[in-house]
């Protein structure tokens, strides 16, 4: 049920999913994160952009200095 409320009101773009997957695939802190998505070709102050409004817009969690998808978005994007 979830991932079919989602579908209809939630659209991400290419760079949103590609730094959601990073971030599900390696819960660790913004810099190593940020690093990991400068491997993919994605620029330094662009990274952290996205990793704060997707944090901002509650899709990605910090706990303890580490950053990891939500339950809700990690059962979305693992489709």
């Amino acid at each position: 049920m979830t991932k079919k409320h989602f579908e209809g009101s939630l659209q991400l773009t290419e760079l949103q999913e590609i730094v959601l997957n990073i971030i599900a695939q390696c819960s660790s802190n913004r810099n190593i994160l940020v690093k990991k998505l400068e491997e993919k070709g994605i620029k330094k102050q662009t990274a952290y952009t996205y990793i704060n409004r997707l944090k901002e817009n509650g899709l990605i969690i910090e706990r303890n200095g580490k950053l990891k998808v939500s339950g809700k978005i990690f059962y979305i994007i693992s489709k």
